[in-house]
């Protein structure tokens, strides 16, 4: 007992720093009891990136059951720094609080309603365990719809996952769907009137994935995770798009420091078109790379190099890959600086998650990103980080999104156009703030300085400045509050007499409160644009005003 004690003052004198990786560090904290309990580690990872989406309604998303594999230690969720406009699928942590290979059953229901005409339903399953073989599926649906002409949406969501222990191995395999109704509405209806038909916006998305990977292996140096993605996406019943993508990680830790690791993806997409185009018919878009790299790694300095070779569309390039990381005087500020490119495809189903007011495009074009950049990250104290860096990207077929102005049109419909070559210079800062698991927040924002634009005359429907904070606060253990503000100052539009227009900013804040009356039943509260302002990301797309919604939840275990 007293070598216990003694072991266990020694861990509180000695501090512990782990450096994190380029934006939003993972942050790592070690929280002990006295000496008379077990030692428990707390630990919390954080990676922000602002992401682009585009809003539709406020209506929150139903809950997704937990397919991640059980671990020893309680984990703090990841902290993405997403937009509101496309609400977050919130996944409950997988807590083990004891070994047993006993088939739990445990089932949960979500039903409310709101103003907007928003209803919202969602039910999930879950039967099996995490030693053997566990199965999860789950249904969603939700809705909205206002007074202005065809301004509504509904949106279906169906999923099944099922994953089995194989001795040292976890396979997993699921099937998705997803179904999307909308509407363009960005039109005058004082002098323009539209059927459904003619505007409607009709998405299904069906996708099956499976993989393998060695994750009961015991400290492996050899690590392998492939994936298999099957997808067949319609837009309208006269355009798809058939995708197959394989991943396949490979990993070998050559020594305590030394890491070699190789990629490859193949990501193909077949597109097929009846009668939108003067040259309907059948197309392709497909995009391959291999990624093979080292990091290097020790308790002061993190470097990782590669090269990414990119088939894009059968034209390959060379692309580097460049990370490094040093502490400065003090190693709670570390220096940053990189050299990284990648290519992002722009298929039709990508194109929507950005502006879901889009026709499809004549010819699909992949961007090319280099990013040169710099900056600092720190750990101040236990709980708290910060991120700041300054880059120079060079985009090559950058996808901007312009607003048709054809006289003939009611200016409801956007089309995309590839910009050959632009620059953007960004400065970057993100903060995190972790209290265990009692109190989270996040907050990012992104300045963009596009130039170089000469195809376009300017960057159409870009944004100079983007600003998001996200919290939850557990203020006991039946409460929990949430809160979501975002602001971003207004891009420019194109006008019918060719000149150019600029939206105005907004800022807009949700808050959300989750009471547990019992131990089965809880009641919820959404409050979505507070401000109810109906301010327009795109031009011509007000969104909803002041959402309030509300309802209750249901759940079982056995």
């Amino acid at each position: 007992m007293k070598f216990i004690n003694l072991k266990i003052s020694l861990l509180k004198t000695v501090p512990f720093f782990l450096l994190g990786v380029m934006i939003g560090a993972p942050v790592i904290s070690f929280a002990q009891k006295d000496t008379a309990a077990p030692v428990v580690t707390i630990v919390s990872s954080y990676k922000p990136a602002i992401k682009k989406a585009a809003k539709i309604s406020f209506s929150g998303t139903a809950l997704t059951p937990d397919s991640s594999k059980i671990v020893r230690k309680y984990e703090v969720p990841v902290q993405n720094l997403m937009y509101v406009y496309q609400p977050i699928s919130v996944k409950p942590l997988a807590v083990e609080t004891e070994q047993n290979n006993q088939d739990v059953l445990w089932a949960d229901i979500k039903a409310g309603f709101g103003n907007w005409n928003s209803p919202l339903l969602h039910a999930s399953a879950k039967y099996g365990n995490q030693n053997n073989l566990l199965i999860q599926t789950s249904l969603g649906y939700n809705a909205s719809a206002s007074k202005r002409q065809n301004q509504q949406n509904k949106r279906f969501e169906a999923n099944i996952d099922v994953s089995k222990k194989l001795q040292k191995h976890l396979w997993s395999s699921g099937f998705a769907l997803e179904q999307v109704r909308q509407y363009r509405y960005g039109y005058q209806p004082s002098l323009y009137s539209f059927t459904k038909d003619e505007v409607s916006q009709k998405n299904s998305n069906l996708t099956f994935k499976t993989g393998i990977q060695n994750a009961y292996a015991s400290n492996p140096k050899f690590h392998y995770n492939p994936q298999l993605f099957l997808g067949m996406f319609s837009y309208q019943n006269n355009y798809k798009e058939n995708n197959l993508k394989l991943f396949v990680p490979v990993g070998y830790r050559v020594s305590n420091k030394i890491d070699a690791d190789v990629e490859f993806n193949a990501d193909l997409t077949r597109i097929n078109r009846k009668g939108i185009f003067k040259d309907s018919g059948s197309a392709s878009n497909n995009l391959m790379y291999i990624f093979p790299s080292l990091k290097y790694h020790d308790k002061d300095v993190k470097i990782s190099a590669g090269v990414l070779a990119v088939s894009d569309r059968g034209t390959w390039n060379f692309l580097p890959k460049i990370h490094a990381e040093y502490p400065l005087l003090s190693k709670n500020i570390i220096l940053q600086a990189g050299w990284s490119g990648k290519v992002i495809k722009n298929n039709m189903e990508q194109l929507l998650k950005i502006n879901p007011f889009i026709l499809p495009p004549v010819f699909q074009q992949n961007t090319q990103e280099t990013e040169f950049y710099g900056g600092i990250k720190s750990n101040v104290g236990k709980h708290l980080v910060f991120n700041a860096k300054a880059s120079l990207i060079r985009y090559k077929n950058f996808a901007l999104y312009i607003n048709d102005t054809t006289a003939t049109k009611a200016g409801n419909d956007y089309f995309v156009s590839f910009e050959p070559t632009m620059n953007n210079f960004q400065l970057h800062g993100d903060v995190s703030y972790v209290l265990r698991d009692k109190l989270n927040i996040t907050a990012g924002i992104n300045f963009n300085g596009y130039t170089g634009v000469n195809l376009n005359k300017k960057a159409w429907n870009t944004l100079p400045v983007e600003c998001h904070a996200t919290a939850v606060w557990k203020y006991w253990k039946k409460l929990e509050l949430s809160a979501d503000f975002y602001y971003f100052a207004g891009g420019k539009y194109l006008k019918s007499n060719n000149e150019s227009g600029a939206n105005r900013g907004a800022a807009d804040l949700s808050v959300a409160a989750q009471y547990k009356v019992t131990k089965s039943w809880s009641a919820f509260l959404n409050l979505n644009n507070i401000f109810g302002t109906k301010y327009e990301r795109w031009h011509n797309y007000p969104v909803y005003g002041f959402q309030a919604q509300a309802g209750i939840c249901w759940s079982f275990k056995k």
